[in-house]
């Protein structure tokens, strides 16, 4: 890996690295950076849904892709990985079709012809294979390739296979002629393999990954913490070491003195509707619904483009998610954060149910709140039942905490003409709002009382309940957890403002 530019750097404690050429400034900060890199991707062999069996610094079989590789366990379908990591201090710069097959000096080798010759060397690990370019510099975004680069990370099948015309044929035709022109089955091969990580966080924004990770695993993880990871990449690489494993890991996190608290294993997801905070995660897997939210770029509303993307788009990927997690682990206990409206908090306690065996731990306000607590018996919850058409079997259902929803839910079923059996009114503390909830014994406390009023307004489990609520999100994700036979089905509204829509009607 080189860094391509040099600005005053701060040398690394000890001096120069030991076992590295005196390096310039720019050197030392590229060497940093992968370092801090590759104790990012170490965390992986913690992380029970990575699937990783061991990684290796500086791999010396893995051709030009070696600053990091990552191997999975044996026993999965996720594919190897080889990364180069190129960090660039001037930030100005930008990747091309004609820049990855440039020579950098007279005599040197491309870094496509470096990929290709990896690639010859790496196939036989597996048929998924994957050499991962990444780099602090984006791709012009005026070059004949950005078009062809899904989500800027691989490219297109048009552009695998040859479908494609003008300047990306073009380019394309340059890349076979410039590597010797392969069959074109290997050279499409070899195509499907890259992945192109672009504009990876600088040094700052890696670092805060990093302790994000570490967090996630129970260890300190302010900047001592992640400096001292950092320092223990340099520390392996200094005597020779390039392959780590998970007891690796852990005697150097006790060397270092880095776990803080045992924290259970976990699935960590983050979940999107609002807007996407922070832009780079952490997350074993993420829901991104931004796109079905009316809003500007930066912050989406409450309201839909389309009311069907409820229950069609978004529910079923939740669905696809609780597959592929049971699928690739048997870890049952899901880590969660994210900026998104109450509605996706109900549905995300409803798919990944108690009584199905999952756990949820979510972000509430910078605390972690578990759903598996005993219940709060001091928490102050008041009803109101109003009788409506007993010979109906919808209930409403209003709960608010710290405020009072009745008015709303009452003026929202009279101008809809919504005919339900009785208003069943829930309040939680409503003179100490910000008391209400104070913890996930309170959360609890709150889902297991709606779930036993629920079922015990109509003196019969009702056939439809219709669910309006305020408060903590906290309190949305564990009341849809305990949804389970409440109801023949449980319709979820999203509050719009001056009014109310359905959203997600979970049976």
């Amino acid at each position: 890996m080189k860094a391509m530019s040099s600005v005053p750097v701060p040398a690394p404690p000890g001096g120069p690295r030991p076992g590295r050429p005196s390096p310039s400034a720019a050197r030392r900060a590229g060497d940093r950076y992968q370092d801090l890199y590759g104790w990012y991707r170490a965390l992986e062999l913690l992380r029970p849904a990575r699937k990783v069996w061991r990684v290796c610094i500086e791999d010396p079989s893995a051709g030009s892709f070696d600053d990091v590789t990552i191997r999975p366990a044996p026993d999965t379908s996720h594919p190897a990985e080889f990364v180069q990591v190129k960090f660039h201090v001037n930030a100005a710069g930008a990747y091309s079709a004609q820049g990855l097959i440039a020579e950098p000096r007279t005599g040197a080798t491309s870094l496509l012809m470096k990929a290709w010759r990896s690639w010859w060397v790496l196939r036989d690990e597996g048929p998924d294979v994957q050499l991962h370019l990444v780099t602090t510099w984006s791709w012009d975004h005026n070059d004949p390739l950005a078009i062809h680069l899904l989500h800027g990370t691989r490219l297109a099948p048009a552009f695998l296979t040859g479908d494609v015309t003008g300047h990306a044929q073009v380019e394309r035709t340059r890349w076979h002629e410039h590597l010797g022109r392969p069959a074109q089955r290997e050279f499409q091969e070899f195509l499907g393999a890259m992945r192109f990580r672009l504009g990876y966080p600088a040094t700052s924004e890696l670092a805060q990954l990093t302790s994000e990770r570490m967090e996630s695993v129970g260890w300190n993880h302010d900047d001592v913490a992640v400096n001292l990871g950092t320092e223990q990449v340099w520390q392996w690489i200094a005597s020779g070491k390039r392959e780590i494993t998970q007891q690796d890991m852990l005697t150097a996190a006790a060397a270092n003195e880095l776990p803080a608290v045992p924290v259970d294993p976990a699935l960590t997801v983050y979940l999107h509707t609002i807007r996407r905070d922070p832009p780079e995660t952490d997350a074993d897997y993420e829901l991104d619904w931004r796109s079905y939210f009316i809003g500007d770029e930066w912050t989406r509303g409450h309201g839909v483009h389309d009311p069907a993307c409820w229950n069609a788009a978004m529910l079923p990927e939740l669905l696809q998610l609780r597959d592929s997690m049971t699928r690739d682990s048997g870890c049952r206990l899901l880590r969660v954060r994210g900026r998104a409206r109450l509605s996706a908090w109900f549905a995300l306690g409803h798919v990944f149910s108690q009584a199905a065996g999952w756990r949820l731990e979510v972000d509430q306000g910078g605390s972690w709140w578990r759903n598996d607590q005993p219940p709060s018996t001091t928490l102050d919850v008041t009803q109101e039942l109003e009788l409506r058409d007993l010979s109906n079997d919808t209930l409403a259902v209003a709960v608010a905490v710290g405020s009072d929803l009745s008015g709303d839910v009452r003026a929202y079923l009279d101008g809809c003409g919504t005919a339900v059996g009785a208003l069943l009114i829930i309040r939680v503390g409503v003179d100490a709002r910000s008391l209400a909830l104070r913890s996930s014994a309170d959360a609890t406390a709150l889902a297991s009382e709606v779930r036993n009023r629920i079922r015990g307004a109509l003196g019969k489990r009702p056939r439809r309940a219709l669910l309006f609520y305020l408060g903590p999100l906290a309190g949305a994700a564990f009341m849809g957890s305990q949804l389970n036979a409440v109801a023949g089905e449980v319709q979820i509204f999203e509050d719009q403002g001056q009014t109310y829509a359905p959203s997600f009607l979970l049976r």
